[in-house]
């Protein structure tokens, strides 16, 4: 069986004076555009996911609701997972592994370093250009899986697509 991760960094982020801290920071008007135009690409290019898991950030959460109006999935079936906000690879890695073997295509959002580093991680051995830097805000990394969820290592993925907002027409 074919598995499908979906790694998106979320949209841009601001930092009115009203947030208070990074967690409640909500996106900033590109970010309010860009999120809708990936979430626009990934249903005009079929890759809708059977399961989406996001950090509870208030950005993250912002650019998944822009995503699920674009690709028709309710918002409230979204999973929010604590473990995302500040993790690093090596936890996303984890989280990964406890997806339920049903699940054919994955989208996460979340935040960079760990979403660069697991990106790496995963496709060591990917040539595209833009691989090897930090994601850009509302990144979209397709990577096709070689294993099953809970056998996730490094090097078990191969990067389809890295699709960043700035490239798609709006």
């Amino acid at each position: 069986m074919q598995r499908t991760l979906l790694l998106m960094r979320h949209a841009k982020s601001d930092w009115p004076t009203s947030a208070g801290n990074d967690f409640e920071r909500p996106l900033a008007d590109r970010g309010n555009k860009d999120a809708p135009t990936i979430g626009r690409w990934i249903q005009e290019h079929d890759w809708l996911p059977d399961r989406v898991i996001c950090s509870p950030a208030k950005r993250a959460k912002q650019t998944v609701e822009h995503v699920c109006q674009q690709i028709g999935v309710d918002s409230r079936t979204v999973d929010h997972d604590k473990r995302i906000y500040e993790a690093d690879h090596s936890l996303l890695m984890t989280v990964l592994r406890e997806t339920n073997s049903a699940t054919t295509r994955l989208l996460m959002v979340g935040h960079n370093p760990a979403f660069s580093d697991l990106l790496i991680c995963l496709c060591p051995d990917s040539t595209h250009p833009a691989a090897d830097r930090p994601m850009p805000t509302a990144a979209l990394a397709v990577i096709a899986l070689k294993t099953a969820w809970v056998d996730l290592d490094q090097g078990s993925g191969e990067l389809v697509s890295l699709i960043l907002p700035r490239t798609l027409p709006r």
